[in-house]
């Protein structure tokens, strides 16, 4: 390959040191715990790799290296594969509720920023059939329609004062 081509599958590109930081910690729970239950040695440098590397082909995201992650939602299921193996609780619920508390602190910034109440909002998702239960407990995909619904009444707020 010459010298000024980039390799095809993103080899150039790495996880962040704070990616870095989050991830191998992980891989090495993950290790130790496949490691102690097949009896092998957690010390085993080739068994780790070889099982490291197999982990990942298996993902699904079926990589060989983690140089081929692209994006933050490609990580986060890497994350949550060796966090399964691990039985990471901790990041096994972070890793699934961060849509939803992704969405939520959406929803709170359009509110703060179109001035609605907390009332006002439940409302809105009354008269939109969303069940009734607390905000915070809603999937992802329903906070997100509720914002968006917020969106539409800033607009037409907007249009009023006019």
């Amino acid at each position: 390959m010459a010298n000024n081509k980039r390799p095809r599958y993103g080899t150039t590109v790495s996880l962040s040191r704070a990616q870095q930081g989050r991830f191998r910690p992980l891989v090495k729970a993950a290790w130790s715990r496949v490691s102690g239950a097949a009896g092998l040695d957690e010390k085993d440098a080739r068994a780790k790799d070889a099982w490291y590397r197999r982990e990942l082909v298996t993902s699904d995201l079926g990589i060989y290296t983690t140089k081929e992650i692209k994006t933050p939602d490609q990580f986060r299921v890497i994350m949550l594969h060796f966090a399964n193996i691990a039985d990471d609780q901790y990041w096994i619920n972070r890793l699934v509720t961060e849509d939803s508390r992704r969405a939520l602190r959406g929803l709170e910034t359009a509110m703060l920023r179109a001035g609605l109440t907390h009332d006002y909002v439940v409302g809105i998702a009354r008269q939109m059939k969303i069940p009734d239960k607390p905000i915070k407990d809603l999937p992802a995909a329903m906070i997100r329609k509720l914002r968006i619904a917020l969106t539409y009444a800033e607009h037409r707020s907007a249009k009023r004062a006019k």
